[in-house]
């Protein structure tokens, strides 16, 4: 409690930040905000994400809230509190428009260093629950490390980052599920006396496979899909940043790391005789082994699922051109996180201001809507491509 109030005085700080300038409490305002006062503000608004989703130095709260019981312990992971912290940020980052590249570099930085921390504490521990409070604290590094990539310019890895939160909700609430099913049955969730678990429980035994694989991001998963987004995205932007391909290989090797030891753990823990505890465990209720077959096949078909919900949003939007993905659609428009139809709702005109070469270097652009005039986002040119997070307002050039 005390952690995550420190962290939300980022957000009322930003929040007032945002007020003092533009008379509203709309995070769509962000965007009216010069680069400046902008940057500040999602910072702000990235220190209390770092407190609500438990990431370094804000975690400390969440290996001790294991002692809640497990139905709790699981709705808390999967999608309740620890996922608000990534939702506000992503939101804030749509809604931001140009975002500058400070905000990205400080949310990788410590989306990666979350991740190696929450890697090494696996290590040590024995108790389920705490093994997978650290992992939630590693899992949603990558939400973060998504999020981050997507202000240098990555769709692909936004989209992986909020496909994550989704797909992450339901391998973690079967983990979670399953650890409490064996202090029912077993009166015990320490690894070390768990043996045998197929032979004596086999669907809890699958339930603890398939949420293991999931955690790892081994496909047919759910996590798979949304990970490999986030790495892919990782990549393209990496092509261009030597630094920040670097951190997506490190990404890459902590993902192995982590299957490696979730492998061990499914090696010691599910074949052989059931141990001591294992075989005089009562039997498990029909309730809970229906709960555990839904969620196994939600693990399975979900990522597919909100990989192909995301691509068919996209798609209905018209937002990119697949021929030229960087090419805006003749329907839309982007302007204060919300895509709206050009003719209804925005009159559009950007002035271009020749280079040096006689090219178009940057354009502000001016919207009008609904009979208030407003001078939103300046769209900047890197190289040919538009601003992070959405393509370039068509530009007609003075003269």
């Amino acid at each position: 409690l005390i952690i995550t109030h420190i962290g939300a005085l980022g957000l009322y700080l930003g929040a007032a930040i945002v007020f003092a300038h533009t008379g509203t409490f709309a995070i769509t305002a962000i965007a009216g905000l010069d680069a400046k006062l902008k940057a500040i503000v999602l910072l702000l608004v990235l220190f209390a994400a770092w407190a609500k989703s438990a990431q370094v130095p804000m975690y400390m709260w969440l290996p001790s809230a294991m002692e809640a019981p497990t139905p709790v312990s699981a709705y808390l992971h999967g999608a309740s509190m620890v996922k608000v912290g990534v939702c506000v940020f992503a939101r804030a980052l749509v809604s931001a428009g140009e975002i500058p590249e400070i905000v990205g570099w400080v949310a990788i930085i410590d989306a990666m260093v979350t991740m190696l921390f929450g890697f090494l504490m696996y290590l040590p521990q024995k108790d389920m629950k705490r093994l997978l409070a650290f992992s939630t604290i590693a899992q949603l590094s990558y939400v973060f490390f998504g999020l981050g990539l997507s202000v240098f310019g990555s769709q692909l890895a936004f989209d992986g980052a909020v496909c994550h939160i989704f797909n992450h909700a339901f391998a973690k609430t079967l983990f979670f599920l399953i650890a409490g099913s064996f202090s029912f049955t077993l009166g015990t969730r320490m690894l070390p006396k768990l043996r045998g678990i197929v032979k004596k429980y086999p669907i809890s035994g699958v339930g603890f496979g398939v949420a293991a694989l999931a955690i790892a991001g081994v496909p047919p998963m759910n996590t798979f899909f949304s990970k490999f987004q986030i790495i892919a995205g990782g990549f393209s932007v990496g092509a261009g940043n030597v630094a920040i391909l670097v951190l997506v290989c490190i990404m890459v090797a902590e993902t192995v790391a982590t299957f490696a030891w979730f492998l061990k753990w499914m090696g010691y823990c599910l074949p052989g005789e059931p141990s001591e505890e294992v075989a005089a465990g009562a039997p498990l209720p029909r309730a809970m082994a229906f709960v555990f077959i839904v969620l196994i096949i939600m693990v399975i078909v979900s990522g597919p699922l909100s990989a192909s919900w995301i691509g068919k949003e996209v798609e209905r939007h018209g937002l990119f051109d697949r021929q030229h993905p960087w090419r805006p659609s003749d329907r839309h428009v982007h302007h204060g996180g919300r895509l709206q139809e050009h003719q209804a709702c925005h009159q559009l005109v950007c002035s271009a201001v020749a280079g040096a070469r006689g090219t178009a270097r940057h354009a502000r652009c001016h919207y009008r809507c609904a009979g208030a005039a407003y001078v939103g986002r300046i769209c900047l040119y890197h190289q040919g491509r538009p601003g992070p997070l959405y393509p370039q307002p068509r530009i007609q050039e003075d003269g």
